[in-house]
């Protein structure tokens, strides 16, 4: 996947330097979401002198180019996912753990609702999440 991404940016024209590909890298093999913060820690211990600023120009260059998105879940923090493939889906967030689960599909019915009730608002985007507790929260 990760010379898949290299080669969709070299497409876009996009300079590819050793610090965007280990953003590419670290966002690759995340699990959840994760925040500017979080991916900085883990390039950093490949790249230690990469900066912040370079970390939120090359996420800001990526969402651009639709090869990330950006979430933003309830405790405020913006997330980052990669997103090569251009897939579009929605998230359940776990209210204490703040894990994410990606949901296959997209509430169209509520859409197009949203569309009959306001059919002059032009949508460009939107977001569905889910919130609520895990099994292993849950249990606690």
């Amino acid at each position: 996947m990760l010379a898949q991404a290299i080669s969709r940016l070299r497409q876009l024209g996009v300079r590819i330097t050793p610090q965007r590909q280990e953003v590419l890298r670290v966002l690759l093999e995340g699990k959840q979401p994760s925040t500017a913060e979080e991916i900085l820690k883990k390039v950093r211990s490949r790249y230690p002198r990469v900066s912040q600023d370079t970390i939120y120009r090359t996420l800001a260059t990526f969402k651009k180019l639709g090869l990330v998105n950006e979430l933003h879940f309830s405790d405020r923090c913006r997330r980052f996912e990669i997103n090569i493939r251009g897939d579009h889906h929605h998230h359940m967030v776990c209210i204490q753990c703040g894990n994410a689960w990606k949901l296959p599909d997209c509430p169209l019915e509520c859409l197009m609702r949203a569309k009959n009730y306001y059919p002059d608002f032009q949508i460009e985007d939107h977001s569905f999440v889910i919130y609520g507790y895990c099994p292993k929260c849950r249990g606690a």
